[in-house]
């Protein structure tokens, strides 16, 4: 793909100013068979649903930019068609056409664009359906990750081979910066439901017409041909599409309720990994809530918030100079006139004031969400949030069917499940039942606690948090591993890499690395502390083993492959008493390879503890034996080694690999007096071919996925040969900088060294 393709490419989801005229869900999702009937009992409001992430359906593709191209490749899926008919049911239950765009996919009433954005809006595809449009054979995709960063993709089918764009660099010229899937002016809660051409809600004759001709089959059927469409859902012209028999808010459609999920969530991830985050939730919920939706918030309080903002070197831009919900969301590090409009164009002329936050409604929904996980996140700390919310109902129904939870905790934490828990096709299953919930009016379901909630945050102004402190959970200091054992003519010190606190997280924690076979020792937390650590298994693994042992208290352990475990979702959990647990794998249905996540939990104060991660990875060589080429580099002096610290200037004999996917791991800690100068890090001498990948930022030892997916944060050298170097600017202090050497092919003998210049 050229680079003035590829630059295309990744703009071309910026979307304004179009007649999106046709949201399709599922047919049985808002089917009248639901609309007289209502449920018995709460736990009859949503099917029974064991997994709320359950992934895509076995023979489906993954809605995931990073795994989805083995499965392309797998299943010899070489066109636009046979993309979409291999997504899940939900993205065929879940889109909409598009009849205008700015976006580069040509659109008409007679070719639409297709958008599908599945059951919850954080994976979504755009394609274009008329066949002259040169965009016709590529997919633009865009994905919110777990760090709540959109990343988005552009999917080539037009050689016949899909080819994957390898970052979306262009993509802030239209998207913005960070990016934002959706731009553009509309309505009321616009998007996706209907337009006219006038500014006005309203399907016309010709779009209805279209929806009929694409229904019966006479249409664009190289994309139509898989997408359920709703028998009663677009049929008569000129009425404003609400939905029928329902009570969710004026003209809010499905599509811009779970965008709205979709981007509360990347606003909350991004916002927690601010320092001023935990110290300022409950003066965000005074001036969001109590000033703004419940008007209560009095003078005092707002001039104490005031003076808290200021002591933070931030500004207050609220009526005479009062602080505004907006001015918390700068210290955390957000810009408001960004992240909140739901459908803005970054790249307007016309100037955004603070005022003009409030016209799109999507500002306010956005936020109630928002207000819904602080509140939650507060109630799960404290007491008094929690009993107020355990003591009161809710004040709105949410259902037409009147409230089937009995406390207003309860209320807002289905709102919450429903909103944000539930993805893929988990929220698909909720749906299909009778799940007629207001997914909003989430202030309004407050109105019975306005006096004592508000009463209580605002005794709490300029004090300490009324939930936990932000307090970082480094394990003690005594978190150091055992020395590996090495020829290297400096002995390495004691202390473990320090990971770097990035927000590649679970709940707050930092990620540290494990190292193969080294255990990390003289472990110590207290009560309801948690440490999160990661493992990447290579080569042909087998025995693989995750164990604790030595010390004193009592710590529990949750093991999960892929996924970072919570206390809820894991692969393993011992269930010992003390210090003495373990996890063993054979060969697990989803094979052992790739990243593996280790929670520990503290039941109560632990020290002492040994934490260990080993595995065989199917190699004949071992470090003793194998030195390589003995006229080269280190390895003729020097008995092979892996997982250690690199030192400056002290070359160090790599650990051979006896072929393809083989990883060797390394890491380099600069001191105070060596920043802001560049590192240079070599590969050199011996046989055979390993690339060399580098990362401060990533919060684990960087991969080739890494590599494709975050080229802004993760350095590379991938020639072939065994002769690499990543050089990096303005190195930097207080993080270390994890490497990994891939094996591309088998290798011996090689060489790496580091030096500052």
């Amino acid at each position: 793909m050229s680079c003035k393709q590829f630059k295309y490419t990744n703009i071309a989801l910026g979307i304004r100013k179009v007649s999106l005229y046709l949201s399709l869900c599922i047919s049985t999702v808002y089917s009248p068979v639901y609309a007289n009937t209502c449920p018995t009992a709460p736990d009859r409001f949503a099917v029974p649903i064991s997994d709320p992430d359950p992934g895509s359906p076995d023979g489906k593709l993954p809605l995931d930019i990073q795994k989805i191209m083995p499965i392309l490749k797998e299943k010899g899926i070489r066109s636009v068609k046979e993309f979409i008919n291999a997504l899940p049911d939900s993205m065929h239950k879940n889109y909409a056409l598009i009849e205008k765009t700015r976006a580069l996919g040509q659109t008409d009433i007679n070719h639409p664009g297709l958008l599908m954005f599945g059951s919850d809006a954080r994976f979504m595809v755009n394609i274009s359906t008329k066949k002259t449009d040169p965009r016709y054979e590529i997919v633009d995709m865009a994905q919110l990750d777990d760090r709540g960063n959109w990343n988005f993709r552009a999917l080539d089918f037009s050689s016949g081979t899909p080819v994957l764009s390898q970052n979306d660099s262009d993509c802030q010229q239209c998207h913005g910066k960070p990016a934002r899937p959706f731009w553009g002016q509309y309505l009321d809660w616009p998007g996706v439901f209907s337009d006219n051409g006038l500014g006005q809600e309203q399907v016309t004759s010709r779009q209805v017409q279209t929806l009929h001709n694409i229904k019966n089959g006479q249409q664009n059927n190289d994309r139509f041909q898989q997408l359920k469409i709703a028998d009663y859902y677009f049929d008569q012209v000129g009425t404003a599409m609400h939905l029928p028999d329902h009570v969710y808010g004026p003209a809010l459609t499905i599509f811009n309720n779970e965008l709205a999920g979709a981007v509360t969530e990347s606003i909350y991830k991004r916002a927690k990994k601010s320092a001023n985050y935990n110290g300022l939730r409950e003066e965000y919920l005074a001036l969001s809530y109590c000033d703004t939706s419940a008007g209560v918030l009095s003078q005092q309080a707002k001039e104490k918030i005031k003076a808290l903002i200021e002591s933070k070197q931030g500004k207050t831009t609220g009526y005479n100079g009062l602080p505004h919900w907006s001015d918390v969301l700068r210290l955390w590090g957000l810009n408001p006139e960004h992240e909140l409009p739901l459908h803005k164009l970054e790249t307007e002329t016309d100037q955004v004031t603070r005022q003009d936050l409030d016209w799109n409604t999507g500002v306010g929904r956005i936020r109630e969400v928002l207000d819904l996980i602080i509140l939650l996140e507060l109630a799960e700390e404290n007491t008094q949030v929690n009993q107020l919310l355990e003591s009161n109902p809710a004040s709105w129904s949410m259902t037409s069917c009147g409230n089937p939870f009995s406390t207003l905790k309860g209320h807002l934490k289905h709102k919450q499940y429903a909103n944000l828990i539930l993805r893929n096709e988990a929220r698909q299953k909720a749906r299909e039942s009778y799940y007629d919930i207001d997914y909003l009016r989430i202030h309004q379901s407050m109105d019975y606690i306005t006096t004592s909630f508000c009463q209580l945050l605002a005794d709490n102004i300029s004090a300490d948090t009324i939930g936990k402190p932000a307090s970082p959970d480094d394990g003690g200091d005594n978190d150091k591993p055992v020395p590996p054992d090495n020829d290297n003519p400096e002995p390495p010190d004691n202390d473990k890499p320090t990971p770097p606190d990035d927000g590649n997280d679970t709940d707050g924690l930092p990620v540290k690395p494990l190292f193969k076979g080294k255990p990390l020792a003289n472990l110590s937390s207290k009560t309801g502390k948690q440490q999160l650590y990661t493992l990447h298994v290579h080569g042909k693994p087998s025995a693989l083993s995750f164990s604790m042992k030595g010390g004193t208290g009592d710590v529990d352990m949750y093991v999960r492959h892929g996924k970072k475990p919570t206390l809820q979702q894991f692969d393993c959990r011992p269930y010992e008493q003390g210090t003495e647990e373990s996890c063993q794998y054979d060969n697990p249905k989803m094979g052992l390879k790739g990243t593996w996540y280790v929670l520990l939990s503290s039941e109560s104060t632990f020290s002492g503890v040994s934490l260990i991660a080993d595995y065989d990875d199917g190699s004949d060589s071992s470090d003793g034996d194998d030195h390589g080429d003995p006229q080269q580099g280190a390895c003729a002096t020097q008995k092979p080694t892996s997982e250690v610290q690199i030192y400056l200037d002290k070359p160090v004999c790599v650990t051979a690999a006896p072929a393809k996917e083989y990883y060797r791991h390394f890491y380099i800690r600069l001191s105070n007096d060596q920043a802001d100068k560049t590192l240079e890090i070599s590969l050199h001498g011996g046989k055979g071919n390993a690339d060399l990948l580098v990362s401060a930022d990533l919060g684990q030892f960087p991969h080739e996925e890494h590599y494709e997916q975050r080229p802004d944060i993760v350095f590379g050298s991938t020639n072939s040969g065994s002769h690499e170097k990543v050089v990096i600017p303005n190195a930097k202090t207080g993080k270390d900088y994890l490497i990994t050497l891939p094996a591309v092919t088998a290798h011996n003998g090689i060489t790496i060294s580091a030096k500052l210049k």
